[in-house]
């Protein structure tokens, strides 16, 4: 049990660490740039006095490294040093929290609420941002914008793609998909409801990757459910067998109908899911980079000035950073992805937990891979580092009675 002075400190920590959330996720202006520092301090701070090991690793080691030379590659003498790198420094210490944030031998169910809440907190800020931000185009500024740009809800010369729209939606659409078979009755209809936004606002930009991913979450989410949770092996077969099968029967409709669907739907936002499918300059882009793959090449965004903005961030890493920057950042991937499986195969996860990081995980990843990111929308990325960080701790968690002292 707390002491008075403990709860008073506790709760401290938790209106901080919200305040420093919310200016971040909001990006109010000046303060954006120092609010996931404030954030790592508050963490620090709270970590030394409960007396919790604060630890470093291999990996967090690494992304230093990379963090280092992709400053200094990118490095435009016009700018100051630090607007240049914020973005990545707040990557590091977010990727630290969420290393530290399960301790060996602390009590692990305390600590997977706070996620828990965290993950609430976050996808209704992105909600609540989504709609300020289309209040705000619709109403408080010029409409000069396609429907698939918007105004920076602080400033009306920064336009905003889409894409960061459905960036924005990640996190409350897979915390949903969670929470509708691993919550209870009250957190399974905020979590419909966030899968209904984040849906119907994709379907309405016309943005496709959280659409298509979307069935793909849900199904997955449902298996781990059917199979490990109500252990029914056979049931979860058969309706993967089916999805599958109704899948495949979707895709090959899509295909043969796609221009018909694309004409009939030409004058809607839905005209642009079928008229482009699966089709996006964003392949182009990636076979131009391959094609001229070079390991003198050392960066400056020659290739993104030609083809514009790549779609991946390992690509955008390569184009910007050069060819070093690439290779450390794929020593990290790979780092990551060892500590991932070591995640999955820890057997003092629980269920519930393993399939929470893993579905918010999986369509980052798939995002990493498909959208460009770092710049249009800053907190989604430093985000996906607090939850890379959050499974490469846990890779190492150990029960209570079974850690070191």
């Amino acid at each position: 049990m707390r002491t008075k002075t403990d709860q008073v400190i506790f709760y401290i920590y938790i209106l901080l660490s919200c305040l420093f959330t919310v200016i971040f996720v909001f990006e109010v202006p000046r303060i954006v740039f120092y609010a996931p520092v404030l954030l790592f301090t508050v963490f620090v701070c709270y970590n030394r006095i409960q007396k919790e090991r604060f630890r470093f690793s291999a990996t967090a080691g690494v992304l230093v490294v990379f963090t280092v030379v992709f400053i200094i590659f990118k490095y435009d003498y016009s700018q100051t040093f630090y607007y240049q790198s914020y973005i990545h420094i707040q990557a590091v210490m977010m990727f630290l929290i969420g290393y530290n944030f399960f301790q060996p031998g602390v009590s692990f169910e305390e600590k997977f609420r706070l996620l828990d809440g965290y993950f609430m907190l976050v996808s209704w800020l992105y909600v609540i941002y989504i709609t300020i931000t289309f209040i705000h185009y619709y109403y408080f500024t010029p409409a000069d914008l396609e429907v698939r740009f918007y105004y920076s809800i602080w400033y009306d010369f920064v336009k905003k793609p889409a894409t960061v729209i459905s960036m924005s939606l990640v996190i409350p659409f897979t915390y949903g998909a969670y929470s509708l078979f691993f919550s209870r009755w009250y957190k399974k209809l905020i979590g419909a409801f966030f899968i209904a936004v984040a849906l119907g606002v994709n379907f309405w930009t016309g943005t496709r990757t959280l659409l298509y991913l979307a069935p793909f979450v849900i199904l997955f989410v449902l298996l781990v459910w059917i199979v490990f949770v109500k252990k029914r092996i056979k049931v979860g077969l058969i309706i993967g067998g089916v999805c599958v099968a109704g899948a495949l029967c979707a895709i090959l409709i899509f295909h043969f109908k796609r221009h018909e669907l694309a004409e009939k739907y030409a004058d809607t936002v839905f005209g642009r899911i079928f008229n482009y499918g699966l089709e996006s300059a964003r392949w182009r882009y990636s076979r131009y980079v391959l094609e001229h793959f070079s390991f003198t090449y050392f960066g400056s965004g020659v290739n993104s000035a030609e083809y514009g903005t790549p779609h991946n961030i390992w690509l955008y890493i390569y184009d910007y950073g050069g060819i070093v920057s690439f290779l450390i950042y794929c020593a990290f991937t790979v780092m990551l992805l060892v500590s991932f499986v070591r995640f999955l195969l820890n057997k003092h996860i629980g269920v519930n937990v393993k399939c929470l990081i893993t579905t918010v995980f999986g369509v980052m990843f798939a995002e990493y891979m498909l959208e460009p990111f770092i710049l249009p929308l800053p907190s989604f990325y430093i985000l996906t580092l607090f939850v890379f960080g959050l499974f490469a701790g846990l890779a190492k968690y150990k029960k209570p009675e079974e850690a070191k002292p």
